[in-house]
Protein backbone atom coordinates (compact mmCIF):
# COMPACT_ATOMS: atom_id res chain seq x y z
CA UNK A 1 0.00 0.00 0.00
CA UNK A 2 2.78 2.23 0.42
CA UNK A 3 4.75 1.42 -2.05
CA UNK A 4 2.28 1.85 -4.60
CA UNK A 5 0.31 5.09 -2.95
CA UNK A 6 3.40 6.29 -2.12
CA UNK A 7 5.32 6.50 -5.47
CA UNK A 8 2.40 8.33 -7.02
CA UNK A 9 1.91 10.85 -4.42
CA UNK A 10 6.17 11.15 -3.35
CA UNK A 11 5.90 14.71 -4.35
CA UNK A 12 3.25 16.11 -2.50
CA UNK A 13 2.94 12.95 -0.01
CA UNK A 14 5.13 14.13 3.09
CA UNK A 15 3.29 18.10 2.80
CA UNK A 16 0.24 16.82 2.81
CA UNK A 17 0.86 14.55 6.13
CA UNK A 18 2.29 17.79 7.27
CA UNK A 19 -1.24 19.58 6.46
CA UNK A 20 -3.70 16.66 8.41
CA UNK A 21 -4.16 14.89 5.22
CA UNK A 22 -2.60 11.68 6.46
CA UNK A 23 -6.17 10.01 6.66
CA UNK A 24 -6.88 10.38 3.02
CA UNK A 25 -3.76 9.56 1.69
CA UNK A 26 -4.02 6.25 3.67
CA UNK A 27 -7.24 5.60 2.68
CA UNK A 28 -6.42 5.82 -0.93
CA UNK A 29 -3.66 3.38 -0.19
CA UNK A 30 -6.24 0.77 0.95
CA UNK A 31 -8.70 1.23 -1.52
CA UNK A 32 -5.59 0.85 -4.16
CA UNK A 33 -4.24 -2.29 -2.36
CA UNK A 34 -8.33 -4.01 -2.52
CA UNK A 35 -8.25 -3.42 -6.04
CA UNK A 36 -4.92 -5.34 -6.87
CA UNK A 37 -6.22 -7.73 -4.30
CA UNK A 38 -9.47 -8.16 -5.81
CA UNK A 39 -7.50 -8.50 -9.47
CA UNK A 40 -5.44 -11.43 -8.34
CA UNK A 41 -8.70 -13.29 -6.57
CA UNK A 42 -10.03 -12.99 -10.00
CA UNK A 43 -7.66 -13.41 -11.94
CA UNK A 44 -4.43 -15.58 -10.06
CA UNK A 45 -2.28 -15.05 -13.14
CA UNK A 46 -1.96 -11.39 -12.52
CA UNK A 47 -0.19 -12.27 -9.09
CA UNK A 48 3.30 -12.11 -10.73
CA UNK A 49 2.04 -8.93 -12.68
CA UNK A 50 1.31 -7.57 -9.11
CA UNK A 51 4.37 -8.21 -7.19
CA UNK A 52 6.68 -6.90 -10.07
CA UNK A 53 4.57 -3.74 -9.78
CA UNK A 54 5.05 -2.98 -6.52
CA UNK A 55 8.79 -3.91 -6.34
CA UNK A 56 9.45 -1.49 -9.39
CA UNK A 57 7.44 1.05 -7.24
CA UNK A 58 9.35 0.09 -3.89
CA UNK A 59 12.73 0.59 -5.84
CA UNK A 60 11.56 3.71 -7.37
CA UNK A 61 10.41 5.17 -4.46
CA UNK A 62 13.51 4.35 -2.38
CA UNK A 63 15.33 6.75 -5.01
CA UNK A 64 13.13 9.27 -5.21
CA UNK A 65 11.61 9.78 -1.63
CA UNK A 66 15.06 10.46 0.70
CA UNK A 67 15.83 13.99 -1.40
CA UNK A 68 11.95 14.58 -1.29
CA UNK A 69 11.26 13.66 1.93
CA UNK A 70 14.52 15.95 3.48
CA UNK A 71 12.93 18.53 1.71
CA UNK A 72 9.34 18.48 2.96
CA UNK A 73 10.12 17.18 6.44
CA UNK A 74 11.85 20.95 7.02
CA UNK A 75 9.25 23.10 9.31
CA UNK A 76 11.10 25.87 7.76
CA UNK A 77 10.40 25.50 4.16
CA UNK A 78 6.97 24.19 5.24
CA UNK A 79 6.50 27.98 6.18
CA UNK A 80 8.84 29.56 3.49
CA UNK A 81 6.54 27.78 1.05
CA UNK A 82 3.69 29.15 2.56
CA UNK A 83 5.38 33.03 2.92
CA UNK A 84 6.75 32.12 -1.05
CA UNK A 85 2.96 31.21 -2.37
CA UNK A 86 1.46 34.62 -0.57
CA UNK A 87 4.07 36.94 0.76
CA UNK A 88 2.01 40.02 1.24
CA UNK A 89 0.42 37.90 3.95
CA UNK A 90 0.77 39.20 7.54
CA UNK A 91 -0.22 35.75 9.04
CA UNK A 92 2.27 33.61 6.74
CA UNK A 93 4.82 36.49 6.93
CA UNK A 94 4.47 35.66 10.56
CA UNK A 95 4.87 32.22 10.83
CA UNK A 96 7.89 31.60 8.58
CA UNK A 97 9.27 34.32 10.74
CA UNK A 98 8.01 32.96 14.02
CA UNK A 99 9.88 29.38 12.85
CA UNK A 100 12.83 30.90 11.27
CA UNK A 101 13.50 32.73 14.83
CA UNK A 102 12.85 29.54 16.76
CA UNK A 103 16.23 28.15 14.27
CA UNK A 104 17.98 31.08 15.51
CA UNK A 105 18.07 32.96 12.59
CA UNK A 106 17.38 36.28 13.79
CA UNK A 107 18.93 38.37 10.99
CA UNK A 108 16.08 36.76 8.66
CA UNK A 109 13.43 36.65 11.03
CA UNK A 110 13.60 40.01 11.87
CA UNK A 111 13.40 42.17 8.89
CA UNK A 112 10.42 39.26 8.17
CA UNK A 113 8.81 40.35 11.65
CA UNK A 114 9.00 44.14 10.86
CA UNK A 115 7.03 43.87 7.50
CA UNK A 116 4.33 41.55 9.39
CA UNK A 117 3.78 44.97 11.84
CA UNK A 118 4.01 46.85 8.88
CA UNK A 119 0.94 45.19 7.24
CA UNK A 120 -0.56 44.42 10.64
CA UNK A 121 0.57 47.22 13.52
CA UNK A 122 -2.28 45.70 15.65
CA UNK A 123 -0.84 42.10 15.52
CA UNK A 124 0.09 41.38 19.28
CA UNK A 125 2.12 37.67 18.41
CA UNK A 126 4.23 39.71 16.11
CA UNK A 127 5.19 42.38 18.20
CA UNK A 128 6.01 40.20 21.24
CA UNK A 129 8.07 37.69 18.77
CA UNK A 130 9.89 40.41 17.74
CA UNK A 131 10.43 41.57 21.15
CA UNK A 132 11.37 38.21 21.97
CA UNK A 133 14.01 38.38 19.30
CA UNK A 134 15.59 41.30 20.40
CA UNK A 135 15.65 40.36 24.37
CA UNK A 136 17.62 37.48 23.01
CA UNK A 137 19.55 39.21 20.90
CA UNK A 138 20.78 41.75 23.78
CA UNK A 139 18.88 44.45 22.73
CA UNK A 140 17.16 44.70 26.20
CA UNK A 141 15.30 48.38 25.64
CA UNK A 142 13.95 47.70 22.74
CA UNK A 143 12.64 44.45 24.21
CA UNK A 144 11.24 46.13 26.69
CA UNK A 145 9.20 48.76 24.36
CA UNK A 146 8.11 45.97 22.80
CA UNK A 147 6.79 44.28 25.50
CA UNK A 148 5.35 46.88 26.99
CA UNK A 149 3.39 47.84 23.37
CA UNK A 150 1.86 43.73 23.66
CA UNK A 151 0.49 45.40 26.82
CA UNK A 152 -0.70 48.49 25.13
CA UNK A 153 -2.22 46.37 21.88
CA UNK A 154 -3.45 43.03 23.46
CA UNK A 155 -7.21 43.18 23.46
CA UNK A 156 -7.09 40.35 26.49
CA UNK A 157 -4.81 41.64 29.85
CA UNK A 158 -5.47 38.29 31.52
CA UNK A 159 -4.14 36.30 28.61
CA UNK A 160 -1.32 34.10 28.36
CA UNK A 161 0.98 36.46 25.90
CA UNK A 162 0.34 39.41 28.85
CA UNK A 163 1.85 36.93 31.55
CA UNK A 164 4.43 36.63 29.05
CA UNK A 165 5.14 40.32 28.52
CA UNK A 166 5.10 41.36 32.24
CA UNK A 167 7.71 38.41 32.98
CA UNK A 168 9.66 39.97 30.34
CA UNK A 169 8.98 43.60 31.88
CA UNK A 170 10.01 41.73 35.38
CA UNK A 171 13.12 40.31 34.15
CA UNK A 172 14.51 43.16 32.41
CA UNK A 173 13.98 45.70 35.45
CA UNK A 174 15.71 43.22 37.68
CA UNK A 175 18.66 43.23 35.62
CA UNK A 176 18.95 46.73 35.86
CA UNK A 177 17.85 47.09 39.50
CA UNK A 178 14.61 48.73 38.98
CA UNK A 179 13.16 46.65 42.02
CA UNK A 180 10.08 48.59 42.25
CA UNK A 181 9.16 48.43 38.65
CA UNK A 182 10.56 44.35 38.78
CA UNK A 183 8.24 43.89 41.14
CA UNK A 184 4.72 45.40 40.01
CA UNK A 185 5.67 43.45 36.26
CA UNK A 186 5.72 40.20 38.19
CA UNK A 187 2.96 40.77 40.25
CA UNK A 188 1.07 41.65 37.12
CA UNK A 189 2.09 37.92 35.99
CA UNK A 190 0.86 36.16 38.57
CA UNK A 191 -2.44 37.88 39.13
CA UNK A 192 -3.28 36.46 35.63
CA UNK A 193 -1.44 32.95 36.82
CA UNK A 194 -0.32 32.55 40.08
CA UNK A 195 0.87 29.05 39.80
CA UNK A 196 3.62 29.45 36.22
CA UNK A 197 6.75 28.43 37.62
CA UNK A 198 8.79 30.88 35.81
CA UNK A 199 6.61 33.87 37.82
CA UNK A 200 6.85 32.17 41.06
CA UNK A 201 10.80 31.88 40.95
CA UNK A 202 11.35 35.26 39.61
CA UNK A 203 9.07 36.86 42.51
CA UNK A 204 11.31 35.03 44.72
CA UNK A 205 14.65 35.90 43.28
CA UNK A 206 12.73 39.80 42.93
CA UNK A 207 12.37 39.61 47.10
CA UNK A 208 15.90 38.53 47.25
CA UNK A 209 17.38 41.31 45.49
CA UNK A 210 15.03 44.09 47.24
CA UNK A 211 16.61 42.35 50.61
CA UNK A 212 13.30 41.26 51.53
CA UNK A 213 14.34 37.79 52.89
CA UNK A 214 10.91 36.66 54.88
CA UNK A 215 9.00 36.77 51.69
CA UNK A 216 11.72 35.71 49.71
CA UNK A 217 11.50 32.29 52.06
CA UNK A 218 8.11 32.27 51.66
CA UNK A 219 8.04 32.61 47.63
CA UNK A 220 10.73 29.76 47.41
CA UNK A 221 8.73 27.54 49.83
CA UNK A 222 5.24 28.24 47.85
CA UNK A 223 7.48 27.22 44.69
CA UNK A 224 9.28 24.16 45.88
CA UNK A 225 5.68 22.83 47.71
CA UNK A 226 4.15 22.82 44.32
CA UNK A 227 7.08 21.96 42.20
CA UNK A 228 9.39 20.16 44.02
CA UNK A 229 12.52 19.56 41.49
CA UNK A 230 12.21 23.16 40.36
CA UNK A 231 15.92 23.98 39.67
CA UNK A 232 17.56 26.42 40.31
CA UNK A 233 14.99 27.34 43.15
CA UNK A 234 15.91 24.56 45.05
CA UNK A 235 19.63 25.77 45.66
CA UNK A 236 18.63 28.89 45.83
CA UNK A 237 16.46 28.91 48.39
CA UNK A 238 18.85 26.66 50.28
CA UNK A 239 21.75 29.64 49.59
CA UNK A 240 19.38 31.45 51.35
CA UNK A 241 18.42 29.35 54.15
CA UNK A 242 22.38 29.19 54.86
CA UNK A 243 22.48 32.82 54.60
CA UNK A 244 19.27 33.56 56.81
CA UNK A 245 20.71 30.78 59.89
Amino acid sequence: QYALVGNLLTPVGVYAANRLMLPFTLAGAMGVAALIAWCVARRPALRPVAVAIVAVCVVVMAIRIYPVNRHWTSLVTLMQTDYEADPDNPHTIYHYASTLALEDDASQARPLLERALQLRPDSVQARYQLAQLDFDTGRYAQAAAGYAKVLEQSPNPMSPLCLDANLMLGVIAMNDERHDDAKRYLLAAEQIDPTDARVMHNLAVAAVLRGASSEAVQRYQALLERYPQREPGRSEFAGLAQQLR
